[in-house]
C-alpha cells in the first residue's frame, strides 16, 4: 500500500510540474497563472555582521544584496538577504549549511520569505520559498539556487502548502 501511495504522489507531482511547463510561454501574460522560469543571481555587495568559532564549526551572519535577472519579470529585481552560515570542517571540504531571510523587489511588487541550502564538496543547492506582496499578492515563488548563482523556479497562485506533521514512529 505504501508503494502505491508513493508512486501515486510521484506521478501527481511530476504531472503538476510538467503541466506548469506548458504555461511557461505566457509567463507575464497571466499574472495569476503558473510560470516556470530561469535566471541568474548577480551579487553586488556583502557585509559580515558577526563571526563565531566553535570546536565543531565556524558561524557567520551576513547581509548580501544584488540583482535577480530572470525570464519572468515578476521575480527579476533587487535582491537582499540576511544569511546565517555554518561551516563544518573548514580545513577540509568545508561542508556549509545556510539559512536566510530573503527579499526581492521591483516596480510591480515584492517577494519575501526564506532560503535554506548547503554547499561543499563537488556541489551545493539551496531553495527559496517567497510570498508575493503588492502586485504579486496571492502568488508564491519557489526556486532553487546553485552555488554559481543559477536559478530555476516556479511562480504559482496561492500559498505554499503547510509543512505536514511527521508520521508517528512505528
Amino acid at each position: 500500500m505504501r508503494k502505491i501511495r508513493t508512486t501515486t504522489i510521484s506521478i501527481l507531482a511530476f504531472g503538476l510540474l510538467a503541466g506548469s511547463a506548458v504555461g511557461a510561454a505566457a509567463q507575464d501574460a497571466d499574472p495569476a497563472g503558473p510560470s516556470v522560469w530561469s535566471g541568474e543571481l548577480v551579487p553586488a555587495e556583502g557585509e559580515q555582521i558577526s563571526f563565531e568559532e566553535t570546536p565543531t564549526y565556524l558561524e557567520l551572519l551576513g547581509r548580501e544584496s544584488g540583482q535577480i535577472e530572470a525570464s519572468d519579470s515578476r521575480i527579476s529585481g533587487d535582491w537582499e538577504q540576511v544569511l546565517a552560515v555554518r561551516v563544518f570542517d573548514p580545513e577540509g571540504d568545508g561542508a556549509v549549511l545556510q539559512t536566510a531571510t530573503v527579499r526581492v523587489e521591483n516596480d510591480g511588487g515584492s517577494w519575501s520569505g526564506t532560503y535554506s541550502g548547503w554547499a561543499g564538496g563537488p556541489s551545493g543547492q539551496g531553495w527559496n520559498v517567497l510570498t508575493g506582496e503588492g502586485g504579486y499578492d496571492g502568488l508564491t515563488a519557489v526556486f532553487s539556487q546553485s552555488g554559481e548563482g543559477a536559478l530555476e523556479g516556479l511562480i504559482v497562485p496561492g500559498v505554499a502548502p503547510a509543512v505536514p506533521e511527521a508520521p508517528p514512529a512505528e
